[in-house]
Parts: structure tokens; C-alpha cells; sequence
């Protein structure tokens, strides 16, 4: 638009000079009437729209995914001249599907004057999802100029992820899940001091009873009560690399399935259950900021509404080891705003992160491959202890290779293609 106006002026220039070098007196009146035109309908675009506010209402901030939700928007002309057009467009996301109502119309603005828009949305798919802001655009009676502002008035629903009832679930190793109690001193429950024993090398320094140390003047280390609540912590593998191929929006949000699906089963058997990702949290690129802008046309315009943040965030996504549906709500909430990253892959993520996680609970790993390096980060896994656990997500091609090799290490894998294969999570 900026280029267009430019070559006008330019255009209108060499008019009245060619107009005043002949001496066409008619002409020249006829482009300072023009330039008065212009600047009128100039100074019409740009105080039009400053005057504008918007309130909105959703019935729904939570929901599943089906969900249905009531917006209704107030637009108000707080400014006491006269708007003669504006066009309002709620934004929408791709998430959201507008089943009745409208989220736009063009409107005769009075001095002070209001206008609703009232629109039904369903939530087709899990997700972070943004409703607004309004775009307004308003400018002249000619037409001649254009300008396209937002406010502030945006709201988010957040949709969960599908979750599909697991009949049974085992850990694939020695350790079981639920609350246990064994003869033998394998399993221990870090909250139940059972009395200290002298300091053996290896030991952490957070099993050390410093007050026995103290009293004695050798180090002694506490005893635990042999009974133990075991869990799982789900690693979901969210690089975008790793996703590469077929159908990746369906593998993803499958696998987003799957770790809604094993977090709420968990829940439901009353153990711990925890969630880290290499994803990105949604709420961390999604530009909120309110803008004022002169664009050619209004794809354009939205195009800048929608526009997310750059991000280098390289610290994954984690829900802590809890237990509970306060735990299983929170991994939900994580799971509904988790987005793929460019930031690192899974096997770096492990590699930096598997210091801090809690060797009782069995990692049950989400991925869509199984590569090279992932292979020596899971047998570093094994070899300090964790029990480990592998959801291939629909993978023909790499699923056989990935089985042998993970089998050659003992550690399970469940290559899963459709929902129903959640009901085979039987070891």
C-alpha cells in the first residue's frame, strides 16, 4: 500500500507540473481537490479506528476434545463522531470450528454506539487454542486508504488430549506397580525411615543421616522400610526432526493420546506418575501482543495477528513425579498446550536430564523411532538403574530393528499403530 501511494504522489506531482508549465488552470484546481480528497480521507483512516473496544465472554476455557463453547463478543465506539464502515473479525484458531453464529460482519458504527458478535465453537482437536483478537478494519468514505487494528481481548481454551481406557498395565520388569511389600530388602520407600546403618561406598550423599554421622563421628546412612510405591515417568519424544514422514499430524497427536491414556490409567491405580517432554509449551510462542498496522489487504493482517515468537527454550517440558489426579491434571494440561520443537532431540534431553529422575518409577518412553543414539542413551538408562519401558508409535518401517536391538538389552517394546492396541499394554 505504502509503494502504491508513493507512485500516486509521484504521478500527481508531475500532473500539476505539467499543468502549471501549460498554463491548464483547470487541471491544477482539479489536483488540489484531489489532494484535499486525499488528505481528508487520510485523516478519516487514522483517527477512525482509535476509538474502538472489545469485550469478550467464552462459556469454555477447559474442555475435551468435541467440546462445545459460547463466545459472544461486545464491540463498542467509545469516540462521539461517526464511523461510516467497519469491518470486525474475530480470530479464530484452526483448532476451533465456528458452528453457528458469525465471528465477523461490516457495521455502520454510531457515536457511541455498540454492536455483539454471538458465535458457537467446537474443539476439534487438542491443543492450546486462541480465540481473538478482534481484527477491525475501517478507513474512508472513498476507499482510498484502508487500516486494520486489534486489541487486547484475546482468551485461550485449552483442549485436552483424547484419552482411551487401558484395561491392564505392567511394569516390563522385576519391579511392580502399586503399593508393595517384599521379604527382601530390594524395593525402598525414601519417606519411611526404617533406622541407619554404617556408610557404605556408592551410597548418595541424600541417604546419609547426618545427625547419627555427627553423634558417632563415622558416617551412617538411613535404612528405608522395604515397601515402595512404583510408578512410571513418560518421556514423549516431541523434536519435530523425529517426526518426519507419513501422516505425521496423526502419529503425533496419537502418541499424545497414549501419554494422556498411560497418566490417567496410572492415576486411577493411585501410583506416582510423571511427565517430561523436549516439546514447547504453547503458551511460550503465541504472540499476544495488541497491533496497529497498514497492510495491503487482510490476509495480510491476519497473517501479523497469528504470527508466533521465536523460541529457544531448551529446557524441556516437566510435570514432576506426583501422585494423584492433581498430578494426572497437570501432565493433561501439559500435554494439551505441548507443541512440536526444533530445540533438542530426545537423547539429548535424557543425557541431560535422567540425573534428576526418580530410579523407582519405570521411564516408559513415547517415541516415533528408535535411532543410534537414543539406543546408547537407553542402555545408559538401564545401566544406572532405571527400568525402562519403549511405545514405539506407528512405525512399520523401524519397529522390527528397533525390537531386536531393544531385546538384546532386555528392555520391552510395544509397537502401537491404532487406539486398540492400548488395551495390549500387558507385559
Amino acid at each position: 500500500m505504502k509503494r502504491r501511494r508513493t507512485i500516486s504522489l509521484i504521478a500527481a506531482g508531475g500532473f500539476l507540473v505539467v499543468a502549471l508549465a501549460f498554463r491548464i488552470g483547470f487541471f491544477a484546481y482539479a489536483f488540489y481537490a484531489a489532494l484535499l480528497v486525499a488528505g481528508l480521507a487520510y485523516l478519516m483512516t487514522f483517527v477512525s479506528l482509535d476509538g474502538l473496544t472489545a469485550e469478550r465472554h467464552c462459556t469454555l476455557r477447559q474442555g475435551e476434545i468435541g467440546a462445545e463453547a459460547v463466545v459472544t463478543v461486545g464491540v463498542r465506539n467509545q469516540k462521539a463522531y461517526f464511523l461510516p464502515w467497519v469491518i470486525m473479525e474475530d480470530v479464530v484458531s484452526d483448532g476451533l470450528t465456528v458452528l453457528e453464529g458469525v465471528a465477523s460482519r461490516a457495521q455502520v458504527m454510531k457515536p457511541k454506539g455498540a454492536v455483539t458478535l454471538r458465535y458457537k465453537v467446537r474443539c476439534d482437536r487438542r491443543g492450546y487454542h486462541r480465540i481473538g483478537p478482534v481484527l477491525f478494519e475501517s478507513g474512508d468514505f472513498f476507499g482510498l486508504t484502508r487500516r486494520f487494528v486489534t486489541g487486547p481481548d484475546t482468551l485461550f481454551v485449552t483442549v485436552y488430549p483424547k484419552i482411551v481406557p487401558v484395561d491392564k498395565y505392567s511394569v516390563p520388569t522385576h519391579r511392580p506397580l502399586g503399593e508393595t511389600t517384599t521379604r527382601m530388602r530390594i524395593f525402598e520407600d525414601p519417606t519411611r525411615i526404617a533406622g541407619v546403618r554404617e556408610y557404605r561406598h556408592g551410597d548418595p550423599l541424600r541417604r546419609v543421616h547426618w545427625k547419627a554421622s555427627a553423634k558417632t563421628g563415622t558416617l551412617h546412612a538411613k535404612v528405608y522400610d522395604p515397601s515402595s510405591l512404583e510408578g512410571a515417568n513418560i518421556v514423549l519424544d516431541f523434536n519435530e526432526r523425529a517426526w518426519q514422514g507419513g501422516k505425521r499430524v496423526e502419529r503425533v497427536e496419537f502418541a499424545a493420546t497414549v501419554a494422556a491414556s498411560l497418566a490417567s490409567h496410572l492415576a486411577e491405580r493411585g501410583v506416582t506418575l510423571g511427565l517430561v517432554s523436549n516439546g514447547v509449551d504453547a503458551a511460550d510462542v503465541i504472540e499476544t501482543k495488541p497491533i496497529s498496522v497498514e497492510v495491503a489487504n487482510r490476509d495480510e493482517a491476519r497473517e501479523l495477528v497469528e504470527q508466533r515468537k521465536e523460541t529457544d527454550r531448551l529446557r524441556p517440558v516437566e510435570v514432576p513425579v506426583g501422585r494423584g489426579q492433581d498430578s494426572a491434571m497437570l501432565v493433561m494440561e501439559a500435554l494439551a498446550r505441548l507443541e512440536l520443537s526444533n530445540g533438542l532431540d530426545l537423547a539429548e534431553m535424557i543425557a541431560q536430564e535422567y540425573h534428576a529422575w526418580p530410579r523407582e518409577d519405570t521411564a516408559a518412553l513415547i517415541v516415533p523411532d528408535v535411532s543410534a543414539e537414543l539406543f546408547r542413551e537407553i542402555v545408559r538408562l538401564k545401566s544406572t538403574g532405571f527400568s525402562v519401558l519403549v511405545l514405539m508409535i506407528d512405525n512399520i518401517e523401524g519397529a522390527p530393528r528397533a525390537q531386536a536391538g531393544l531385546a538384546g538389552i532386555h528392555v520391552p517394546m510395544i509397537h502401537l499403530r491404532h487406539e486398540s492396541d492400548l488395551h495390549r499394554i500387558v507385559i
